[in-house]
């Protein structure tokens, strides 16, 4: 970089599309697919309540195909809501959670993935080892360690007793390397 390119000003929107994808970086890493934390974050960062397809595929240079996966995704995870406006021809599309629940549902979903997923290599294990079997004796500790934040850790310290809170609190306490990184 030259000198002269620090004095060039920067624009406001070379910034904000920067931190779109940063944001959808981080998006990225709580397991949320690659269009669909993009269109998350634009989305998020948005001054508009709502957007259609076409809006999201030209103000993220994505297809619309990409879009329509992206879209399908953010609404089976409960974050983006798709209605259509009395006369409108095109769908439009909402964050359903508040920005400042934003990531706790995010964290909250992606615990639930994973404690299903344990669950069922679990079940799988239980049915065809002894009991006391060590493997399966690791099977149970590796499940009490995902209901239980981290020794040590800020989320320790928590007073909830509501379990999507605590789910949401080890997975964060998981990610801290990864989102801090």
């Amino acid at each position: 970089m030259s000198r002269s390119d620090l004095s060039q000003p920067v624009r406001q929107a070379d910034v904000v599309d920067q931190l779109v994808e940063r944001c959808a970086d981080a998006f990225r890493r709580a397991s949320v697919g690659a269009t669909a934390a993009r269109v998350l974050s634009f989305a998020a960062l948005a001054d508009a309540e709502t957007h259609t397809a076409r809006e999201f595929a030209n103000g993220l240079s994505v297809s619309a195909s990409a879009m329509s996966g992206a879209a399908r995704e953010l609404e089976g995870m409960s974050v983006f809501q798709r209605q259509r406006r009395k006369g409108a021809r095109a769908d439009s599309f909402s964050l359903r959670v508040p920005r400042d629940q934003l990531w706790q549902h995010i964290l909250a979903a992606r615990a639930e993935r994973l404690l299903r997923a344990h669950s069922i290599t679990l079940a799988f294990g239980a049915r065809r080892l002894d009991r006391e079997d060590h493997v399966l004796l690791r099977l149970h500790e590796i499940s009490s360690s995902l209901a239980q934040p981290r020794e040590g850790s800020s989320a320790g310290t928590t007073t909830s007793t509501r379990p999507e809170t605590q789910s949401c609190l080890c997975i964060a306490v998981a990610l801290e390397g990864d989102v801090i990184a």
